[in-house]
């Protein structure tokens, strides 16, 4: 057996937390293990999100959409008419990637490979799908409530609530409780920002059929509460891979929006719905993502499909429990913890033989 080589994540703002970052330090890939604070004596350096690194070690950025490695140049939300290949970073980021220490850009997403083709930056790519740990599936729509539930990140906070759609959930919900469906509950896992419509924060504060959780709670509280819902309930800006795949793995459904990038995972009607009204508003695809967040008023009329799907998935349980065994079959099938790690293992391998 030859000698274990060491990772360091550098610059990253969530360690131990961040879904790549736990992932791989959770399941490494055979040969490698992340335990190192510096970058010193480190085989491989990986930089989450942005390319921030630049020291003599070999390195990979990990990325989920191609916007974050212009931040702050270009940021997340206001990619409306910007002209990506004439931008001053485009020029920047292809020199940096031209270092002998540059071994490349990895995407966890294949939209976002197929943005990076088109954005030419480097010839550098490599799609990974993320790998999922295999789960014992649970029993959806089994209980006399079905319980949705809402997850804002795992950092909890709230600055993404609406972009992950939390004012959209928040009102569908209150319409249907209002309407005396008291057989249905949610599960607000986050905080609900200060600049929310005061009649959604207000109802669901104090709604006996809402559990708001604005704090952090720890991984085995997290995955009980994944474990007793029934549907998870995402109708985002665009796609946010971990937050779909990890109720997936545990045979939840999940109802999302037409944002960019979702499709790719949830397949409407089968693995869970898509309510449409965010595509070609909020996100679309113009040669590269594009983003406008500031446009997201105009996918209020969402709710109606929402409350549709919601009320859809109660009133008809083996509906709710087949799409579950789908979501579980299809992480099994597509992301494998063991796929990923083989993949990292030979990306990770050749990077350090260069």
């Amino acid at each position: 057996m030859g000698r274990l080589k060491h990772i360091h994540f550098v610059n990253s703002a969530w360690p131990g937390s961040h879904p790549v970052y736990h992932l791989i330090h959770q399941h490494p890939p055979y040969g490698w293990s992340i335990d190192l604070p510096g970058d010193d004596a480190a085989d491989l350096v990986i930089s989450p999100t942005r390319p921030w690194y630049d020291g003599k070690r070999p390195w990979l950025v990990f990325i989920e959409d191609w916007v974050t490695l212009y931040h702050s140049d270009i940021l997340n939300g206001a990619t409306e008419g910007v002209d990506v290949a004439r931008h001053p970073k485009t020029a920047a980021l292809r020199s940096q990637f031209e270092q002998p220490t540059f071994r490349g850009i990895v995407c966890h997403h294949r939209g976002t490979f197929t943005d990076l083709v088109c954005l030419n930056l480097t010839n550098k790519l490599r799609y990974v799908p993320v790998g999922i740990p295999r789960q014992h599936r649970v029993p959806v729509g089994v209980r006399p409530e079905v319980t949705f539930l809402f997850i804002n990140s795992w950092m909890n906070a709230h600055w993404n609530f609406r972009n992950r759609g939390g004012e959209l959930v928040l009102r569908a919900f209150r319409e249907l409780w209002q309407s005396g469906r008291r057989d249905l509950r949610l599960r607000v896992l986050c905080g609900i920002p200060p600049d929310t419509d005061p009649k959604e924060t207000n109802f669901a504060l104090n709604c006996e059929g809402v559990q708001v959780l604005q704090h952090h709670v720890p991984d085995d509280q997290f995955t009980e509460l994944i474990r007793t819902s029934d549907c998870l309930l995402l109708p985002s800006h665009r796609v946010h891979v971990h937050s779909v795949l990890m109720p997936f793995s545990h045979g939840l459904p999940v109802i999302c929006s037409d944002g960019w990038g979702l499709n790719e995972y949830v397949t409407d009607g089968v693995t869970g719905f898509q309510v449409r009204g965010m595509y070609g508003v909020v996100t679309w695809h113009d040669q590269v993502m594009r983003e406008n967040y500031s446009k997201w008023p105009q996918t209020l009329p969402m709710v109606a499909g929402l409350k549709e799907r919601m009320v859809a998935l109660a009133d008809c349980r083996w509906l709710l429990s087949r799409m579950g065994m789908a979501a579980h079959q299809y992480v099994n099938d597509v992301h494998p913890i063991e796929r990923q790690q083989g993949l990292l293992k030979e990306l990770f391998d050749n990077s350090v033989a260069l």
